[in-house]
């Protein structure tokens, strides 16, 4: 099968060039031909042209929608020839509607944001393009149903690699300084600010803590002067991207995922496969990815004092064994459910479908 990704990303890891990037290589280990068609230079082109994908780079799939650049991506897609057109996030959506129109090809689209509906979901719902919507939480699927009930849509659940480790992530004993991580964008609806409130607020009950801030973003800048004021120099880390964040997610004893907004946070499922425990905020997919079991480290989105509580709660009061428990428990739930080779499989399952 000949399958054309085409992918709205920047140039650094993010979700959605890990996402396309596991689906691009492992594609390609199953025996299909893959074509990337992303807006930039960066992690995407280098992780799938590694895999042995044709990388194609256009900024049509970034918002280029001239007729010129349009014309232009056609052009090169008929001559590709490809099965089946898979699109990731609006605006490579938008490039790959008119690819699909244009070459009658079926076009599918993952809706990898936290919103219900987009611009592109309510294009193909008053089309009649052979399409249809991967949502990667049930929650979204659920609102879009709602909203479009004659669109075709799916859910499949993100996915991660299991990650084996050289040692299992430490949980808080009290016995050293607590470690904890935050792995996003750092952009306003992660919540990362949330965070650093939060840790301020109860900063005399924790003097000594170290936080790891992985990620970069257009809220960098201000992020980095909360914590000039707030904190002394020791306190935080700010690593800018990392292709593999797990070294870090292993030294930590607490993953802090304080998102306003989510669909399906890969950074609780890198954590979940890590084996590090999480608190949460309750939003999107995300109390479906922690199951019951996380129900107590969950907290409302932008309540600082929750999550400070939390914090507390976790470092201060839950014994070691609970913790480490509550661990197993996340990673043996990924195991369970949200692995790359289940997202992959039941994807080519869908390409086959749509094909037929």
């Amino acid at each position: 099968m000949r399958v054309l990704l085409l992918a709205q990303a920047g140039p650094t890891t993010g979700g959605v060039v890990s996402h396309v990037g596991d689906l691009a290589v492992e594609l390609i280990a199953r025996g299909h031909d893959v074509a990337v068609v992303c807006s930039c230079h960066g992690v995407l082109e280098e992780k799938a042209r590694s895999g042995g994908a044709t990388i194609v780079i256009h900024q049509a799939v970034a918002g280029g929608y001239s007729p010129q650049e349009m014309q232009s991506l056609i052009r090169w897609c008929n001559h590709w020839k490809p099965d089946v057109l898979h699109a990731h996030l609006p605006s490579a959506g938008i490039a790959a509607w008119y690819v699909a129109r244009s070459l009658a090809v079926p076009l599918i689209y993952t809706q990898h944001m936290f919103i219900s509906d987009d611009i592109v979901t309510r294009l193909l719902a008053v089309d009649d393009l052979d399409s249809t919507v991967i949502t990667v939480a049930p929650y979204s699927e659920k609102q879009l149903r709602q909203a479009h009930p004659q669109l075709t849509i799916t859910t499949i659940p993100n996915g991660v690699h299991p990650v084996l480790l050289n040692n299992a992530p430490s949980t808080p004993d009290r016995s050293h300084q607590p470690h904890l991580i935050y792995v996003g964008r750092l952009s306003p609806e992660k919540g990362p600010d949330v965070l650093l409130t939060a840790l301020a607020s109860i900063h005399s009950q924790i003097p000594a803590f170290h936080l790891d801030i992985v990620g970069t973003g257009p809220y960098e800048q201000h992020i980095r002067l909360i914590a000039e004021e707030l904190f002394d120099d020791s306190s935080i880390t700010f690593h800018g991207s990392v292709k593999n964040p797990y070294e870090l997610i292993q030294q930590a004893d607490l993953g802090i995922v304080p998102s306003l907004q989510d669909a399906a946070s890969l950074t609780v499922l890198e954590m979940m496969s890590a084996g590090l425990p999480i608190i949460a905020t309750r939003v999107g997919g995300t109390p479906a990815l922690l199951g019951e079991g996380g129900n107590p480290y969950l907290v409302e989105p932008g309540n600082v004092h929750d999550l400070a509580q939390a914090i507390l709660r976790c470092l201060h009061q839950c014994s070691h064994s609970e913790l480490e428990a509550y661990g197993h428990y996340l990673k043996t739930r990924h195991r369970q459910a949200f692995t790359v080779d289940d997202m992959i499989q039941r994807t080519i399952e869908l390409y086959e479908d749509v094909r037929r």
